[in-house]
């Protein structure tokens, strides 16, 4: 029983939905009066082993739950009539690669790159992707009362991945919205990064 089309759709970072179109009856299905009573639905869980039997069911879609980010899964679906399952060959085959939001960036530090600096850097160490590539970060400073985050985009711009360090005047940080009045490593900064799927949490 051959003449399935397919379709997936990722709800969460950890689960998927297969939709699929009945065939039309007739000589792929076995002919007119074999109608189809259901589908069966196969996978493989991201090991590339022997394919296992997932499901059955008499709907054209099944979501799939508890995937596990970084794993590539397989599906296959097969039409089922009175008599058996169609042959494998002629079955749809997809996969997806499940993700998550990137990690935290960890070792967020600030300090004066000189003495005589008159500028505040912000270095922090990329974390983990989570199968997704980094798209870019997010820069914030505590301001002077000590509650209120603020973002920093001129200086410390995030819009390239690769660079985990930025620098920013004093005279910026001393200014509305910030109005800081710490230097170098008094000056507390957070980062958060982001991929395809989303941003992460931001920075402990």
């Amino acid at each position: 029983m051959s003449g399935l089309t397919h379709d997936i759709t990722a709800l969460t970072n950890t689960a998927v939905k297969l939709t699929w179109t009945a065939p039309a009856l007739g000589s792929a299905t076995g002919g007119s009066s074999n109608p189809i009573t259901g589908y069966k639905i196969y996978w493989d869980q991201g090991t590339d082993a022997a394919w296992a039997s997932l499901a059955t069911t008499t709907n054209l879609f099944y979501p799939v739950n508890s995937l596990t980010g970084g794993n590539t899964y397989k599906f296959r679906i097969v039409a089922i009539n009175k008599y058996s399952e169609g042959p494998l060959l002629t079955t749809s085959t997809f996969s997806i690669v499940t993700g998550q939001v990137p990690d935290q960036p960890t070792g967020v530090s600030t300090s004066l790159p000189s003495a005589d600096s008159i500028y505040v850097q912000v270095s922090w160490t990329a974390p983990s992707a989570n199968s997704y590539a980094l798209s870019r970060y997010e820069i914030n400073f505590l301001r002077s009362d000590g509650i209120t985050w603020t973002e920093e985009s001129v200086y410390c711009t995030g819009s390239d991945p690769s660079l985990v360090t930025c620098q920013v005047p004093m005279t910026t940080l001393v200014a509305s919205p910030f109005s800081l009045s710490t230097y170098g490593a008094n000056v507390i900064a957070r980062v958060r990064a982001r991929n395809s799927l989303g941003w992460g949490s931001w920075s402990a």
